[in-house]
């Protein structure tokens, strides 16, 4: 048994040894053959916009669970067309967006090829982008069951998937549809960097680039879903808090069932709440950068920075890459960070899985506008905004004008300072800190061509150094 007394814990280590993991059984990405790469990875499609496009250098993302067939897949590819082949794994910051960044570093890369699960984010378009969401093997006729089991024939159900899951959704609701005549599927919005992009009728609601046949809120919430997958489903259950969600993920097999879910909005909304007088009483905010393609992500910044100017707070430009505790954990003088980056990635900063690993909390950018701004709340308690595209379209923020407020949190004074001029100026407002990683400076460096000799020996006892006398 373990004992605390004071801040040291000691313990015979028998918890630790006994300590049992459990492991979620799932065999629907080990269990592809090589003979089926073909069909899973859509490889005709890909090989067909290669030589339609007349491609050279193209760029093959994977995310982690597909790398080990990355091999055959490039040799498949090379032989068919020709051309030259990259992979791309360890993303900058998540697997589901376009790696437009690591792509650079492949000299005169022309096209990104990217595979596997996607949040669906519109890119940048600097480079052309072609999405395979692949094919896993799914046992159809177990997921057929599990539907017909649990939504009965005249409920009203509508059906959300993961995007990886699109191909078994669709033989799904064909099967369906004549036995379950109020049974609607939702279809994806697909990025494009062509000009031929996806038109979208106005009488359709839109949520996460998923088109869902209904005409109004009212609509949407007399539906029931059935949701197949697991990776977009907390973005979903957020922006649709009174729907009933019924979860079946083929790629639990050990739990061939379906879970009943509620949004967990209330709890989020509470944490959400207590972040939101954190950055009140900040000094000092992080920005941090977790996208470098995703659609308008400079403009979110600059709106972000417009508002922490006006109400007087410091803000820091983080851009690092994949984000982790440690890594945040150096920059010591920042209170609060606010991540910009794509739906999916921000849902995991936000959410429980990263609870407690995190020294400073991470809020998104509809926490700032709640914090500041006016009219932000009138989502609040409805549903919660994670992808921020829509601040976009809302024009120049509007902050709130208030000199003095109570901290929620330490029970004292605290004042804000609204700058309406900090637009113009730049030195008015909140003091700004720029700085970078290391850069030439050529200051520094009156003649680089010069090399001058090193210390030699070793750290205890340099060759420039007298020797120590030993007593």
């Amino acid at each position: 048994m373990a004992t605390v007394s004071g801040t040291a814990i000691t313990g015979d280590g028998r918890a630790t040894i006994e300590k049992t993991i459990s492991v979620v059984e799932s065999d629907i990405f080990t269990s592809i053959t090589e003979d089926m790469l073909e069909s899973v990875f859509e490889l005709e499609k890909c090989t067909n916009w290669v030589k339609e496009n007349d491609f050279q250098r193209i760029c093959l993302q994977f995310p982690d669970e597909y790398l080990t067939h990355s091999p055959k897949i490039v040799e498949y590819m090379s032989a068919i067309t020709g051309k030259r082949y990259y992979i791309l794994a360890d993303s900058t910051y998540g697997s589901c967006c376009v790696d437009e960044k690591t792509a650079q570093h492949v000299p005169n890369s022309d096209s990104i090829i990217h595979f596997g699960p996607s949040c669906l984010t519109t890119t940048s378009g600097r480079i052309p982008v072609l999405y395979v969401f692949t094919r896993p093997p799914v046992n159809q006729q177990n997921l057929e069951k599990v539907f017909v089991d649990n939504v009965a024939v005249d409920e009203k159900v509508l059906i959300l998937y993961d995007v990886i899951y699109e191909y078994a959704v669709d033989a799904l609701y064909n099967k369906i549809s004549t036995s379950h005549p109020f049974a609607k599927k939702s279809t994806l919005i697909v990025p494009s960097t062509s000009k031929d992009n996806q038109d979208v009728s106005p009488n359709v609601i839109l949520k996460h680039n998923r088109i869902i046949p209904c005409e109004t809120t009212e609509e949407l919430e007399s539906f029931n879903v059935f949701y197949v997958g697991q990776r977009a489903l907390p973005n979903l259950m957020l922006c649709m808090p009174t729907n009933t969600f019924k979860v079946y993920d083929p790629a639990l097999t050990s739990k061939q069932s379906v879970s009943t879910q509620m949004s967990a909005i209330n709890k989020l909304i509470r944490k959400r709440s207590y972040y939101i007088e954190k950055v009140k009483d900040a000094t000092s905010v992080g920005i941090l950068v977790g996208t470098l393609v995703v659609q308008n992500y400079l403009s979110v910044i600059d709106r972000l920075k417009q508002i922490l100017k006006k109400v007087g707070k410091k803000y820091y430009i983080v851009s690092i890459g994949e984000i982790n505790p440690c890594k945040l954990g150096n920059f010591m003088d920042i209170e609060c960070f606010v991540f910009v980056g794509c739906p999916e990635v921000v849902n995991y900063y936000i959410g429980d899985e990263s609870k407690g690993q995190f020294f400073q909390p991470i809020l998104t950018p509809y926490d700032i506008e709640l914090a500041f701004c006016e009219g932000a709340n009138e989502a609040w308690g409805q549903e919660y905004v994670i992808d921020w595209s829509f601040l976009v379209a809302k024009g120049e923020p509007i902050v709130n004008k208030v000199e003095e407020d109570v901290s929620l949190i330490t029970g004292g004074m605290r004042s804000a300072v609204i700058n309406s001029e900090s637009d113009n100026n730049e030195d008015s407002g909140a003091g700004v800190i720029n700085w970078r990683g290391l850069t030439k400076q050529d200051e520094l460096m009156n003649d680089p061509n010069v090399v001058y000799q090193g210390r030699s020996g070793i750290a205890s006892s340099y060759s420039d150094e007298p020797p120590v006398k030993s007593t």
